[in-house]
């Protein structure tokens, strides 16, 4: 909505379709129940441990893309710190990052204890609730920077941002936990899980319609309604 961008052939071909498969692997690996005989959903240590591998081989894959065009990756480093960096003493940028960072944090979880707190009053359930407000409160960090990276004209940092975040959460976060204690899924059905792989799938639709390869304004628009009639959903079920 902020900014209209192209999409790279890299992040179209690749990264957009890596998503799509880690958000598919995490709903079969979660819905046990869908399998005669059993009658919860866990995330065990084995699904656990399946999914750090992948995240440690697509980690490996990226890191290899990058190396072949180690040219073309130094030339977007340097294009964005001079941009970034110009007309600015170093010692401020540190100044204001540490400063922006501790108000992110700080601001942050001052947010989410309230909202949780007011939710629970309101008798919301502890999956709505980590659905919605904690989910949210959670991707604070990646919406401001976003924003900022679409407002600065770099959008394909916004997008990056957010693919690599919902692979680092899907892979890495829980890979990592359900390896240490298996989580026990409860209040989370199988329509949110459609969601969460509706989503990217329609990203990837709606940016390979007639072969554009562009997220428009009109579509940003689109996903972000999309978003508020979930929401609507998850407060009303």
């Amino acid at each position: 909505v902020i900014c209209p961008f192209a999409i790279e052939k890299q992040t179209h071909r690749s990264d957009i379709p890596f998503g799509i498969f880690a958000a598919v692997l995490l709903t079969m690996f979660v819905n046990d129940s869908w399998n005669p005989g059993i009658d919860e959903n866990i995330l065990s240590r084995l699904d656990g441990g399946v999914l750090l591998i992948i995240f440690i081989s697509y980690f490996i894959y990226t890191l290899f893309i990058k190396a072949k065009n180690p040219q073309e990756a130094k030339e977007e480093m340097d294009q964005d710190a001079t941009s970034s960096l110009e007309g600015k003493k170093p010692a401020l940028l540190w100044v204001i990052a540490a400063v922006s960072l501790g108000a992110l944090l700080c601001g942050g979880q001052l947010f989410l204890d309230s909202a949780i707190n007011l939710a629970r009053a309101w008798g919301m359930s502890e999956a709505v609730i980590s659905i919605t407000i904690v989910a949210v409160g959670t991707s604070l960090p990646e919406l401001i920077t976003s924003v900022l990276a679409a407002c600065k004209n770099n959008p394909q940092l916004a997008l990056g941002n957010i693919l690599g975040s919902n692979v680092f959460n899907i892979l890495m976060i829980l890979g990592l936990t359900a390896s240490i204690t298996p989580i026990h899924v409860e209040g989370i059905n199988a329509i949110d899980f459609m969601v969460m792989i509706g989503a990217t799938v329609a990203t990837f639709i709606v940016t390979y319609t007639f072969k554009k390869k562009k997220f428009d304004r009109a579509e940003g628009m689109i996903f972000l309604l999309c978003y508020i009639a979930y929401t609507i959903y998850l407060l009303m079920r």
